[in-house]
């Protein structure tokens, strides 16, 4: 039995480009399907191959560029457009990529590289994973986690800072959970450290319970 709902399907979006613009930031822009008036939204879909697409943003109908901020630098991000009509049908485009840039600051020299480990790696939440990165005292840093769509999962920020003595190392404790206080799912996420002119990012495999 066919049900007319009256509602035409969202159709496809026949271009997408993506264009890096910082370390940390790619713009997507996409043109509407030839029957653009009956999209109703469009979902922006990331990953970082070869993981799956994840949802990175959903935007109005009318909309036709995302600018995706907070990225990994150096990295290679894959982007999808769905669009859907008000009931929920929906077509994909293609797909494009772009890498980030390796530094934040056009002419700026490129970041030195910084020894970052992990231990154990793979690990499980309830027992976690104990992170090891030599920094500089007094210099800023950064150290947080990435899921595999790009999206920041964890700050440790302040711990490490916390963490840092004059002429020693930093070391840290991920528990597997999120800003929230939530157990992440398994799978594969990254670490990355800046601070002192350094850079450094590592992949960490969470694994079942």
């Amino acid at each position: 039995r066919i049900v007319y709902t009256g509602l035409q399907p969202a159709g496809i979006v026949p271009t997408i480009m993506a264009n890096a613009a910082s370390a940390s930031r790619i713009d997507i822009s996409w043109s509407a399907p030839p029957n653009g008036g009956a999209v109703a939204s469009y979902d922006v879909e990331c990953r970082i191959p070869p993981a799956a697409f994840a949802l990175r943003a959903n935007v109005p109908s009318g909309t036709t560029a995302y600018p995706d901020t907070g990225l990994m630098a150096s990295t290679l991000y894959e982007y999808r457009i769905l669009a859907k009509n008000a009931a929920g049908s929906w077509g994909y485009s293609g797909t494009a990529s772009d890498t980030t840039f390796a530094t934040s600051g056009v002419g700026d020299p490129a970041p030195r590289p910084a020894f970052l480990t992990a231990f154990p790696n793979p690990f499980r939440s309830g027992r976690g994973v104990t992170i090891q990165v030599e920094a500089e005292s007094g210099a800023p840093l950064t150290l947080q986690v990435f899921d595999a769509a790009g999206r920041r999962i964890r700050d440790l920020t302040t711990q490490a800072a916390g963490h840092l003595v004059l002429g020693g190392p930093v070391i840290v404790t991920w528990d597997g959970r999120n800003d929230n206080g939530r157990p992440t799912r398994p799978g594969v996420y990254f670490l990355r450290f800046e601070g002192g002119g350094r850079v450094a990012t590592h992949r960490l495999v969470l694994a079942g319970p």
